[in-house]
């Protein structure tokens, strides 16, 4: 029977707000302060950077806590023993951890010696942080695997008492938590995949943490936060950037509709705590191979017990009844307690008993007698792991061998054929097979993955029986093929850029892609397993080819994150004109989150890399973006000329379309309305001729405004309409909202109340959910300017307050200026104005 834990009143605790109600944590008695320290905070490991200087910190932070090398040691022990965890450090242990010299650090021992120094701080994560930065572990760490869906379930057997216990849980109002722990293989996963499905959400996500894998560091929560803020938010949007804001995006996306979330492999309670929600309505399942501190129920899952194992092996042939009872035959028991009652070995025989039909039962229970003789393997898993892979055929050897190279998450039928050395289809019916027989899982149709013990056993095969020569052969060809499909996806999203994008060449079959849809989807399916290769490859090339191909598409999905842990991979082994086209895109994911200081930093890097004129084009533009965000117009005007004569040195026409749009935007923004009419017209002309509609509907809005501040007010209403379609029809959320808001204006200028508040309000929650933040300040302002225009001065200035706040916190002196037009107009109209910051 499984062991349920609860807090002190057998439920979740909440505040007023709904959410979890935290512990207090108090100092226990026998804590020494040195009150002769010079320290007065305590230290941190921010900064650290290398294992010596986080060493440093440790033992400032044990000299600022008082305690002694054995008490540290006793209080180390006795955190692992109440929290379950099998592995108690000796004192010489703890001891050498914090003295310099150190090759290497236990990264959770690390954690819990801060965690003991500084009692009731929420520090966990800083150390981990800090733990992966020195070790090189943190890009890894970054990569993460988060889907719409539930692990499977078929297998599952039993455990009716624990179920109707977390389904009861469930059953109550407010936010829930259940964390299981367990051993590995003891059916953690496949437990909470069946109590998510009977509890019914319409939206289950599930995240693998990675708590335990054997080659992976664990997933960093503020990535898995990115993955899941993706698959909730709609669209396009934009993710925070501090991991506490990310929690905060969370909860509001939670807030809005019920949904349950389902974390695999939890290495610790830092790790889980950002994502949880804490929203109403919200359900979290946590599954770790320990025990875990989290609000709400917890249980600790033991193996099956003896008439569980026989049903799920009694479900597997048709040789286990019993011919003259009619009852389970006994051969099931003795293969039960073989298997040690452990789900994954129990699967794993029943996938052996239904692959040889021809065998009795006793034949399988003597083979495992055999076998356990022979070996003497613990637990059954290895041996389970063992006797399966050797009754494998060579190709079925070699496939589950190989899909154990990459780091990547998990593989469809072109990547194994890439690494096996075969074609797809011979690769799909290899790995249908393993599926089959357990010992690989299928997350969707299609796709699969190798769990994280069966990754550990077949990384041992392949160094045992592949030489390192075809190891390398099989890694190359994977890379290969993921570059050359993400090149043909590129292709058919943005085919006018296809000139801008390295060449890469050909190889075997790859996945079809009929449109752009297809071509997204494939790029969204593969888009951790390329960062992932992009971190490993052994190839120099590989990581700086694949940012130059995918950063339009990470950047128009607003997959910031990836796009910051591939281009910083590829930036640290690019060279040359590569690397300026690297720091080009690295630049431009600082400079859409608004960091405009490290950006403007990696465009000029990008300048003083390449004398390319295309490198120099977009570095220039980009310069100018950046100048123009911060109202330096002038200078942003000089940078655009300097892009547009670059560009027809490189006779690249689609970024001359791109300056030619930027040239009248700077125009207009210093009362040019002629010249910027000019230049947009231009703009137009040339991006219908590159095929570049985004553009061509841009550049037809923008000078739309212009005919709006005129006056031209139903010339201003046609060319913004374009606008608008053209945004519907690629899908840009960003362009769809300054269309948008820009109709708002138009429809109030033309007396259309009801036309023009309901574009302001969606431009409005447009720019909310993407979370560009300039560009929520200029909608506020655009609204602000349209109910003055009609006559509610006070929710006017409800608006341009909002925008003055959020102008002042970028540093956007255009919107500020604008904010603090309209609040003196509102004033003067005889609201009220509140005083502004100088």
């Amino acid at each position: 029977m499984p062991s349920v834990r609860t807090n002190r009143d057998g439920r979740p605790g909440h505040d007023a707000g709904g959410g979890f109600r935290s512990k207090s944590v108090t100092i226990s008695p026998g804590q020494r302060v040195d009150h002769g320290s010079t320290l007065t905070t305590a230290p941190t490991p921010d900064g650290a950077k290398s294992l010596d200087e986080l060493g440093e910190r440790l033992r400032a932070l044990l000299a600022w806590s008082g305690l002694s090398y054995r008490e540290l040691h006793r209080r180390v022990v006795r955190s692992r023993r109440g929290r379950g965890t099998a592995e108690l450090p000796s004192y010489d242990t703890v001891y050498r951890c914090l003295r310099p010299g150190r090759s290497r650090l236990d990264v959770e021992l690390v954690v819990d010696i801060a965690r003991e120094l500084r009692p009731g701080a929420d520090t966990a994560h800083q150390w981990r942080r800090a733990h992966q930065v020195v070790t090189g572990l943190a890009s890894e760490a970054s990569v993460v695997d988060v889907w719409a869906g539930l692990p499977d379930d078929r297998r599952f057997t039993g455990r009716s008492a624990v179920v109707a216990a977390m389904l009861a849980e469930l059953a109550g109002p407010g936010p829930k938590v259940i964390a299981v722990d367990g051993m590995p293989g003891v059916g953690k996963t496949t437990l909470a995949a069946r109590v998510a499905l009977l509890a019914g959400y319409a939206e289950p996500f599930t995240a693998d943490l990675r708590g335990f894998d054997p080659d992976r560091p664990p997933a960093d929560p503020a990535a898995v936060l990115d993955g899941l803020l993706h698959r909730l938010a709609p669209a396009g949007s934009r993710v925070p950037h501090t991991i506490e804001d990310k929690t905060g995006r969370l909860r509001d996306l939670t807030a809005r509709r019920p949904v349950l979330l389902l974390l695999d492999n939890a290495a610790s309670p830092e790790q889980v705590r950002p994502l949880l929600p804490m929203a109403d309505g919200t359900v979290v399942l946590v599954t770790s191979r320990q025990r875990l501190d989290l609000p709400g129920m917890a249980i600790t899952l033991d193996v099956l017990d003896a008439e569980e194992s026989i049903e799920l092996l009694h479900r597997s042939t048709s040789q286990s009844t019993s011919p003259s009872t009619g009852t389970a035959a006994p051969e099931l028991a003795q293969l039960a307690d073989l298997a040690g009652h452990l789900p994954l070995a129990l699967a794993m025989i029943a996938g052996r008993i239904r692959d040889h039909p021809d065998w009795a039962l006793a034949d399988h229970v003597e083979r495992l007698r055999e076998r356990r003789r022979l070996l003497r393997l613990d637990g059954g898993i290895e041996l389970v792991l063992r006797t399966a892979y050797e009754r494998l055929a060579p190709p079925h050897r070699a496939m589950l061998r190989r899909l154990s190279l990459p780091r990547g998450l998990d593989f469809d039928e072109y990547a194994g054929a890439a690494l096996a050395g075969c074609d797809p289809a011979t690769a799909r019916a290899l790995m249908g097979d393993l599926h089959r027989t357990n010992l690989l899982q299928q997350r969707q149709p299609g796709r699969y993955r190798l769990h994280d013990i069966l990754r550990v056993f077949a990384g041992a095969r392949t160094i045992d029986e592949d030489s390192a020569r075809e190891r390398r052969a099989a890694l190359t060809r994977l890379h290969d093929l993921l570059l050359a499909a993400a090149a043909q996806a590129m292709d058919v999203i943005a085919p006018h850029e296809r000139d801008q994008r390295p060449r890469i060449r050909p190889v075997g079959e790859l996945p079809a892609m009929a449109d752009a849809e297809a071509a997204t989807g494939w790029l969204d399916a593969e888009r951790a397993n390329l960062v992932a290769a992009a971190i490993a490859s052994p190839r120099p090339r590989f990581a700086p080819l694949l940012s130059q191909t995918i950063a339009r598409y990470l950047a128009l999905n607003a997959h910031e994150h990836d796009a910051e842990t591939l281009h910083l991979a590829a930036a640290r082994v690019a060279e040359g004109t590569e690397l300026g086209r690297v720091l080009l895109s690295l630049g431009a994911v600082y400079w859409r989150r608004g960091h405009y200081e490290p950006a403007s930093e990696r465009f000029r890097q990008a300048l003083a890399r390449s004398d390319e004129p295309a490198v120099q084009c977009r570095a220039y533009m980009n310069l100018s973006l950046v100048q123009s965000a911060l109202g330096q117009y002038a200078a942003a005007l000089r940078e655009q000329h300097l892009a547009l004569r670059a560009s027809q040195l490189a006779a690249d026409r689609t970024i001359e379309a791109r300056i030619l749009n930027n040239l009248g935007f700077l125009a207009s923004r210093l009362d040019r309305p002629g010249e910027a009419l000019s230049y947009f017209g231009q703009a137009v002309e040339l991006a219908r001729l590159v095929g570049d509609h985004s553009l061509t509907g841009q550049a037809t809005g923008n000078a739309g405004y212009i005919h709006y501040q005129q006056g031209n007010y139903e010339q201003a209403l046609a060319h913004t309409r374009v606008h608008l379609d053209c945004a519907l029809e690629s899908g840009h959320r960003g362009a769809e909202g300054d269309a948008r808001s820009q109709l708002g204006l138009i429809h109030a200028a033309l007396g259309d109340r009801a036309a023009a508040i309901t574009e302001h309000t969606a431009a409005l929650r447009l720019f909310t959910d993407i979370g560009w933040q300039q560009k929520q300040a200029e909608a506020l302002n655009d609204f602000g300017i349209t109910l003055a225009r009609l006559g509610d001065h006070a929710a006017a200035l409800d608006r341009h307050r909002a925008a003055l706040a959020i102008a002042d916190e970028l540093g956007v002196s255009h919107e500020r200026s604008r904010a603090e037009a309209g609040i003196a107009a509102a004033g003067r109209a005889g609201t009220p104005a509140p005083a502004t910051s100088g």
